[in-house]
This record gives structure tokens, sequence and C-alpha cells, in this order.
């Protein structure tokens, strides 16, 4: 019996020992951790992507390495794309990293849309403050975004877009109608040849 009581003794002290501020303070670590991972994965593809290091795998580009690492991560692509995209914006409008809310990463998201649409560094870093401060919320950050999607192609890749190439082949047919219409008649067109060598040989003469 004495040694039954001396266990349940110990156990009590094991008990008494464990302090819940401990145990809270642990799984605080824990989430910070997780919750900062995004920004972790996101600063280190950007370090891939600025110098081409998906090269040493024999990828041809960022996209195609991309896609066969989220297999092994188990990831859509998209994902590890948005982390990438929030990343890069807040390089270059120069964001601090240390200020960045780790909990609006959906609405760095579609901020980080909006920029890449327009290029316009100020604007962005207002949005992300005004996120930041709840004054706009990750669903009117949505909206812009979408409308933008909608309206104009992004600044950065105007000329890929298929309205630019739309107008600009029709701009070339406009010029090259034009051109075609100012030549004389086909069968003078063939007959040029040989008017050449007549006058050649009359100029010779």
């Amino acid at each position: 019996m004495k040694e039954i009581d001396e266990i349940k003794k110990n156990n009590l002290v094991k008990k008494q020992s464990i302090q819940l501020v401990d145990i809270e303070f642990e799984i605080t670590q824990v989430s910070l951790m997780m919750r900062k991972g995004w920004l972790l994965i996101g600063e280190k593809l950007l370090t891939i992507e600025r110098n081409e290091l998906y090269k040493q795998h024999n990828s041809k580009n960022m996209t195609k390495w991309l896609e066969e690492f989220s297999i092994s991560l188990d990831v859509v692509p998209s994902t590890l794309w948005k982390f990438l995209k929030i990343v890069k914006m807040l390089n270059d409008i120069n964001f601090p990293i240390s200020e960045v809310n780790l909990k609006n990463v959906t609405g760095l998201e579609q901020i980080a849309r909006i920029y890449e649409y327009t290029s316009d560094g100020e604007k962005t870093f207002e949005l992300i403050k005004q996120l930041d401060k709840k004054v706009i919320t990750g669903k009117e950050l949505t909206q812009q975004a979408s409308d933008l999607l909608n309206a104009k192609p992004p600044a950065s890749d105007k000329n890929n877009n298929p309205a630019t190439k739309g107008f600009l082949k029709a701009f070339w047919q406009k010029i090259t109608k034009g051109f075609l219409a100012c030549l004389p008649p086909k069968p003078i067109i063939k007959a040029l040849p040989v008017l050449f060598v007549i006058f050649y040989i009359t100029d010779m003469s």
C-alpha cells in the first residue's frame, strides 16, 4: 500500500508542476510559426525565381518547377503562386515585412492581383494599410481585382493581351490593304519585268 501511495504522490507532484501558462505559450509559438509559414514560403520561392534556381532541377521555367514541386508538397500550384505573388509585391513596393499582418493573407492576395494590373506602388501600399486597419474588406478587394481584370490588361503585360493583339492585327491589315490599293493592276505588275528589260535595251541603244 505504501508503494501505491508513493506513486500517487509522485503523479500529483508531476501534475502540479505542469503549468497552464507554459503550455499556452508553447501553443502560441507553434501557432505563430504556422501563421508565418506562408510568408516564409513566399520568400523562399522568390529567391528561387530571381536566381533561376529551378534550372538546377532541369526545369525550363519557374512554372514547370513549381508544378512538379507542388506535387511533393501535396498542394495545388496556385497556393504557392499566391504566396510568391504577395511576397514579390511586398518587395516591389518596399513594404516592411515586419509590419505584415500575417492574418491578412487572403486580402493581400487580392491586393497583389490589383498591383499586377496597375503597377501602382503607392496605391498598393495604401490598400495594405487600409486592410490592416479594417477600412477595406477582403470581399471589397476581390471585387476591385475582378473589375480590373475585366476592364484592362495588366500594366506589365499589355502587349500579350488578346485585345491589344487584336488591335495591332487590325491596324496592320489596314496598312497592308492601303498599300496594295496603291499598286498598279495585276496585269501591269506581271508585265513590269518585261517592260523594264525593254526600257533598259532602249536606253542602251
